[in-house]
C-alpha cells in the first residue's frame, strides 16, 4: 500500500538523522577529551620533570659538601678540627634552602678523625666498625677511582625510613681517608613535600649487589592516583627511578575537568536534541499513521466481528449441551441461551430468554428447587465453579435429568452473571438406576452362594479330618503290619528252638530211663539246652525290643505329647518300623546326623513327617530307579535351630509341580490307591505344630529335596491350632 511505504521511508529517515547528529557530537567531545588527556599528560610531565631536577638537586648538596671538604684537605695548611670545622661553615650557604648534610673524614684505620656531626654515629672519635652498612662501602672505595662518589647499600634508620651513606675516596700522600655523608631519604619527602601539589613520589633505588628498595613511598601507587610518570637515572653507582603519581588535586585537572564537562554537554546535548527532534517526529508520523490504520482495523473488525460471531455461534450448536448465561435472580433471568435447550425442556430458547413466556427456575423440579437454589449461592460465596444434578419438568409433563456446571462471572458495568452448560443426563440416571437394581440382585445371590460356600467348606473340612484320620490309620495298619512280619521271625526261630528242645528232652529222658546214660550224651544234652536257651533269649529280646519302638512310635503317632527327645534315636525307631517295607525292595536308607541332637518338641508329628516322606519316595520317586537311595541328615544350625534334610535320588518332581504339591488332594497317582495328602500333611505339622519351615529343592543327584528347619523348642500350640491337626 502507498501509504505504509511513504510512512515507512519517512521513519527510517528520521534515525538516520538523529544518528549522524549524535555520532557528529560523539566524535567532537571525543576529540575535546583525547585533546584535554593529552594536554594534562604534557603538563603532568613537565611538572614531573621540575620535581625531579629538585630530588637530582637535593642529591647534588650531598655530592658538593663531599666535593667542598675534599677541596680542604688540598690546601697546603695542615688540617685541623677548627680549619674543618670552619669550612663546613664555608660551605653551608651554597645549600640554599636545603640543610648541609654532615661531613665526616675517616682514617685509614676507621676512626672518625674530623666531622660536622656533633653527637650522631659520623661524629669525631668513633670508630666506624660498628655501622655494618659502611663495611661493604669500604671495601668497594678500596679500588674505586680517584674522585668517584659511590653510594652503599641501603639500611633502615631509626626513624623507620631508609638511609644510605654516599662516600669519596681521599688518597692523598698527607691525609689518606674517606669521606662520608649520610643520606636519609625521609628528609627528602620531608624537604619536597609541597613544592609540587598533586605530585606524589615513589622513589625507587637499587644499589650495587641489592634488589630495588622503594625509600620514598610505596610500591604501589597511591590510592585514588589517576596515573604516573616515571623517570630514571644512573647516579653515583645506582639506579634512581621516580614514579610521579598524579592525584585528583593535581592544578592540570581543573583546565582537564572543564573539558570534559564540555565534551559531556555536547555528548548529552547532542544525543538529546537528536532524540527530541527525532521523537517528534516520530510521534508526529505514528500519529498520522494510526488514524489511517484505526479507518482500515475498524473496517476489518467488523468483518470479523461478523465471522467470529458465526464462528461462535456454530461451536456452541456442536456443544452435547445448552449453553447459558443468566443473572443471579431467583427466576434465573437468561441472556442467552443456546437452540439446544428445546429438546431438553420442550421450550425453545427464545420464550425462556429474559422471562418471555416463563422463567427458567420454573422448570425445575419441585423437589430440587432447594439444592439448586443452595449450590449456586454456595458457589457465589466461594467464587468456585459449582456441578449439580436435578431435575427439569418438560412441557409434555415427562421428567427429564440434567447436569449443570457453571462459574460466577463479572459483566457489563460490574455486575455478576452465571455462566454454565446444562446436559442431558437422562440415559445415565436410568443406566444407574439398573445398576442398583442389578447390585441388589447381586448381593442378594452373593448372601445365598456365601452361606452355600461356608457350609461346604465345613463339610470338606470335615472330610480332611476324616481323610487325615484315614490317612494316619492306614499308616498305622502298615506299622502294624510290617511289625507282625517282623516279629514273625524271632518268634518262627522260638518256636522252632522249643520243638527241638521238647524232642532232646524226650531222648534224654528214655536214655536215662533205660539207665544207658553215658557221661558224654550227659555233657551233649547240657550243651544242646544251653545253646536251645541262648537261642531262645536272643529271640526274645529281639522281639520285645521290636515290640517296644512299635510301641513308641504307636504311642507318638497317635498323641500330641510333648516331650524332650533325641533327634537321631527318634529317626532310628521309626526306620526300624519301615524296615519291612524295604525288605523286598533293593532300596536303602542312610542316616546321617550326630547322636548329641536334643529337641523339646513333639515326636509323634516328626515321626508322621518322616513315615510320610519315605512312603512318598517310594511309591513315586523309584519308579524309575533300580536302586534307590534315602539320605536323612541333620545339623545344628545354630542355638536355636537345627535343619532335617530328606533328601532322594530318584526322578524328582517337575518344576511345574512344585508348587502343588503341598496341596490337599494333589497326587500324580489319582485311582491308584493315593489320597493326595501326604506332603500337606507334611506341609501342615511342620508350619504348624513344629514351628518350623518347609522347603522344596532339588538334590544334587536329581530326585528331591526337603529342607526342615526345626526350632530346638518348639512353640506351644493354640488350642485352635492343636484342635486343628490330627496325628
Amino acid at each position: 500500500m502507498p501509504y505504509l511505504r511513504r510512512y515507512t521511508t519517512l521513519r527510517l529517515l528520521i534515525p538516520l538523522f538523529a544518528g549522524i547528529v549524535v555520532l557528529a557530537c560523539l566524535k567532537t567531545a571525543a576529540h575535546i577529551e583525547h585533546a584535554a588527556d593529552a594536554t594534562r599528560q604534557s603538563q603532568a610531565a613537565q611538572d614531573a620533570q621540575r620535581a625531579g631536577d629538585a630530588v637530582q638537586g637535593w642529591i647534588e648538596v650531598h655530592r658538593d659538601a663531599l666535593y667542598g671538604m675534599a677541596a680542604v684537605f688540598n690546601g697546603a695548611a695542615p688540617l685541623n678540627a677548627a680549619r674543618y670545622a670552619n669550612a663546613a661553615r664555608t660551605l653551608a650557604p651554597m645549600a640554599g634552602e636545603m640543610l648541609m648534610p654532615p661531613v665526616a673524614f675517616v682514617t685509614p684505620d676507621h676512626r672518625i678523625r674530623f666531622s660536622t656531626d656533633r653527637s650522631g654515629d659520623l661524629a669525631a672519635g668513633k670508630a666506624v666498625n660498628h655501622i655494618a652498612a659502611l663495611q661493604p662501602l669500604l671495601k668497594q672505595l678500596a679500588s674505586a677511582p680517584v674522585g668517584q662518589i659511590t653510594i652503599g647499600p641501603l639500611f633502615a634508620n631509626p626513624r623507620g625510613g631508609w638511609s644510605a651513606y654516599l662516600a669519596l675516596a681521599m688518597r692523598q700522600r698527607k691525609q689518606p681517608g674517606v669521606l662520608l655523608t649520610l643520606v636519609d631519604f625521609q628528609d627528602l619527602r620531608m624537604a619536597h613535600a609541597d613544592n609540587t601539589p598533586g605530585l606524589v613520589l615513589r622513589l625507587a633505588l637499587q644499589t650495587s649487589g641489592q634488589p630495588a628498595e622503594f625509600v620514598a613511598g610505596p610500591a604501589l601507587p597511591t590510592p585514588n592516583a589517576l596515573f604516573s610518570i616515571d623517570q630514571a637515572y644512573s647516579l653515583h653507582g645506582a639506579i634512581w627511578r621516580m614514579y610521579w603519581d598524579v592525584m585528583p588535586n593535581y592544578a592540570g585537572n581543573q583546565a582537564w575537568s572543564q573539558a570534559r564537562l564540555l565534551a559531556l554537554v555536547l555528548r548529552a546535548g547532542g544525543i538529546v536534541l537528536a532524540v527530541a527532534v527525532g521523537l517528534s517526529w516520530w510521534i508526529l508520523l505514528g500519529l498520522l499513521q494510526r488514524g489511517t490504520r484505526r479507518e482500515r482495523e475498524l473496517a476489518l473488525a467488523h468483518t470479523q466481528l461478523a465471522q467470529s460471531e458465526h464462528h461462535y455461534r456454530s461451536l456452541i450448536d456442536q456443544v452435547p449441551g445448552a449453553v447459558f448465561r443468566c443473572e443471579i435472580d431467583e427466576a434465573r433471568t437468561m441472556r442467552y441461551l443456546s437452540p439446544a435447550i428445546e429438546p431438553l425442556c420442550g421450550c425453545t430458547a427464545a420464550s425462556l430468554i429474559g422471562n418471555r413466556e416463563r422463567t427458567y427456575a420454573s422448570l425445575i423440579h419441585q423437589d430440587d428447587r432447594p439444592l439448586v437454589a443452595h449450590t449456586i449461592r454456595h458457589a457465589l460465596i466461594s467464587e468456585e465453579l459449582y456441578e449439580i444434578e436435578y431435575r427439569l419438568q418438560r412441557s409434555s409433563g415427562s421428567t427429564c435429568w440434567v447436569f449443570e456446571r457453571g462459574i460466577a462471572s463479572h459483566g457489563v458495568a460490574h455486575t455478576r452473571q452465571i455462566d454454565g452448560v446444562i446436559i442431558d443426563i437422562t440415559a445415565r440416571k436410568q443406566i444407574e438406576d439398573q445398576l442398583r437394581e442389578a447390585r441388589d440382585r447381586l448381593e442378594e445371590n452373593v448372601a445365598e452362594r456365601t452361606a452355600e460356600l461356608q457350609t461346604a467348606n465345613e463339610e470338606l473340612t470335615h472330610a480332611m479330618a476324616q481323610l487325615v484320620q484315614s490317612e494316619k490309620l492306614a499308616s498305622l495298619g502298615s506299622l502294624v503290619a510290617g511289625i507282625a512280619h517282623e516279629l514273625n521271625t524271632p518268634l518262627g526261630n522260638t518256636v522252632t528252638v522249643a520243638s527241638t528242645l521238647a524232642q532232646k528232652v524226650e531222648e534224654f529222658d528214655h536214655t536215662l530211663n533205660s539207665g544207658q546214660l553215658r557221661k558224654s550224651e550227659l555233657m551233649s544234652f547240657v550243651q544242646s539246652c544251653t545253646e536251645a536257651a541262648a537261642l531262645v533269649q536272643r529271640n526274645a529280646q529281639r522281639a520285645a525290643e521290636l515290640i517296644s519302638n512299635f510301641k513308641q512310635v504307636a504311642v507318638d503317632t497317635a498323641s500330641t505329647r510333648r516331650r524332650s527327645f533325641n533327634l537321631r534315636q527318634t529317626v532310628e525307631e521309626v526306620l526300624s518300623t519301615l524296615r519291612p517295607q524295604l525288605k523286598h525292595t533293593p532300596h536303602r536308607i542312610e542316616l546321617d546326623m550326630p547322636e548329641t541332637l536334643v529337641l523339646e518338641s513333639y515326636p509323634g508329628p516328626l515321626e508322621q513327617i518322616l513315615t510320610n516322606l519315605v512312603t512318598n519316595s517310594l511309591a513315586h520317586a523309584f519308579t524309575q530307579t533300580a536302586k534307590g537311595e534315602i539320605r536323612i541328615s541333620a545339623v545344628q544350625r545354630d542355638a536355636q535351630t537345627i535343619e532335617l534334610v530328606f533328601e532322594d535320588n530318584g526322578s524328582g518332581i517337575p518344576p511345574q509341580l512344585r508348587k502343588r504339591v503341598f496341596d490337599p488332594f494333589f497326587t500324580t497317582r489319582l485311582g491308584q490307591g493315593g489320597s493326595g495328602l501326604g506332603l500337606y500333611i507334611v506341609y501342615s505339622l511342620v508350619h504348624g505344630v513344629l514351628g518350623g519351615r518347609l522347603t522344596l529343592a532339588s538334590a544334587p543327584s536329581g530326585g528331591a529335596r526337603f529342607e526342615i528347619e526345626l526350632p530346638c523348642i518348639a512353640p506351644h500350640p493354640q488350642p485352635t491350632e492343636a484342635s486343628s491337626h490330627v496325628f
